[in-house]
Order: structure tokens, then C-alpha cells, then sequence
């Protein structure tokens, strides 16, 4: 069993028994969660673009036009599994509430490296296609969006406390983490995962920090 499929088991799981929800709403969720389990398998096995509508619902046992009652399209599918994804990471990054704001990004890092080889082959289908569906260009962008938002936080607090220097820009350093994060992205996964994602991130922002570091820190 895939790791992307048992992940998306234990959040179907987590529905309890005595829910509020209808009979009727609790099995809508669980067919939902049966089809994109479905193309997730097939997007593992066999790529994006060669898997078609009735391939998913085949494997999943379900009418083409019970498919379409979820998701509008297979572009969907995909959509909805980084909106799960990325509000996973956005929760982790809400929830890290100790620490100068190095020491946060680097147990946000090690979180996300954590999530990203626990979901397996869908990071490698899924990374290439945020750059060229509209849907998921959008939702990047809204993520990129809310995160800047948390990033500056970071920063402005650390400002605040006189640990790093007052006179940077920290719009143009969270941008500026941004570009580390995407390129080192991209070569973590052009690599095969082959090196620590985590680990890279950190000595990139240690470099980073030293720059903005204030003096007495």
C-alpha cells in the first residue's frame, strides 16, 4: 500500500461514529476519499497526463459520472490534494510558537521534509504541474500569500527583541527565503531526495542569518 493511500485512509478514518454528519454525508466522504485514492495510485504508477478519467473510476469502482460529481476534472484531484497538503504545512507553521525565528524555520523545514518523503512518489507527480495548471498556480500563489504573511511575523518579532538588525527590508527577506526555499526545493527533488532537505535549508539560512543577525547576537 502506498504511503499517499494510507494517508489518505487514516484521514478518512478519522470521521468518528457518533458524527453529526449524515449517513448519506459520511458516505459521500468516503467515496470521495476511495476515488482520489484511486488516482493517486494511478498518478504514482503510471504519471499525470497518462491517466485518464475512466482509468480512476475503474480502479475505484464507481460510474464516470459519480467522478465527475467530486471533482470537475482530473486537474482536480490534484488541486484538492495540495490544498490538503499545503494547510498542513500552514497549521505546522501557526503552531510553531518558540524560538527566534532561525530556530522556526528550521523545525518548520524539518517538518515539511518529514511530510514530503512520508507522501513518496505523489511530491514528484504533483511538483511539476503547480507550474503549469492554473488551478494550482493559483492556489501557490495564495499559500505563498499567507505564508509571507507568517514569515514577516517571524522576522518583525525577532526585530522587535533587537535580534537581528532593524534596517532590512522584510519584504525583500522574505523574498529573498522564498528564492532559497524554491531552488532548494527543486534540486532536492531533481536529486531524487537524495540529500537531507531539512539540513540544506538550514546551512542556506544560517548564511542568510548571519546577514541579519544584529550584532550582539
Amino acid at each position: 500500500m502506498t504511503a499517499v493511500r494510507l494517508s489518505l485512509m487514516l484521514e478518512s478514518s478519522k470521521i468518528p461514529k457518533d458524527s453529526s454528519l449524515s449517513r448519506r454525508e459520511i458516505r459521500r466522504d468516503k467515496r470521495r476519499t476511495r476515488i482520489r485514492d484511486a488516482a493517486f495510485e494511478l498518478f504514482e504508477r503510471q504519471g499525470f497526463e497518462a491517466t485518464t478519467i475512466d482509468q480512476i473510476a475503474a480502479l475505484a469502482d464507481v460510474g464516470k459520472g459519480t467522478f465527475f460529481n467530486y471533482f470537475p476534472t482530473k486537474q482536480n484531484v490534484l488541486t484538492d490534494y495540495y490544498a490538503r497538503l499545503s494547510a498542513g504545512f500552514i497549521n505546522n507553521a501557526e503552531n510553531i510558537k518558540t524560538g527566534n525565528a532561525q530556530k522556526r524555520f528550521a523545525k518548520l523545514f524539518h517538518s515539511i521534509e518529514t511530510t514530503l518523503r512520508r507522501e513518496g512518489q505523489m511530491v514528484d507527480v504533483l511538483y511539476p504541474e503547480v507550474f503549469k495548471q492554473p488551478k494550482l498556480i493559483a492556489l501557490d500563489e495564495d499559500i505563498e500569500e499567507r505564508v509571507s504573511v507568517l514569515y514577516a511575523g517571524w522576522l518583525d518579532a525577532d526585530k522587535d527583541k533587537k535580534k537581528l538588525r532593524d534596517d532590512f527590508d522584510t519584504a525583500l527577506a522574505v523574498r529573498l527565503i522564498f528564492d532559497i526555499w524554491s531552488a532548494t526545493l527543486r534540486n532536492w527533488i531533481e536529486a531524487d531526495k537524495s540529500f537531507s532537505l531539512a539540513e540544506e535549508l538550514n546551512r542556506k539560512f544560517e548564511l542568510l542569518f548571519t546577514g541579519l543577525r544584529a550584532k550582539n547576537f
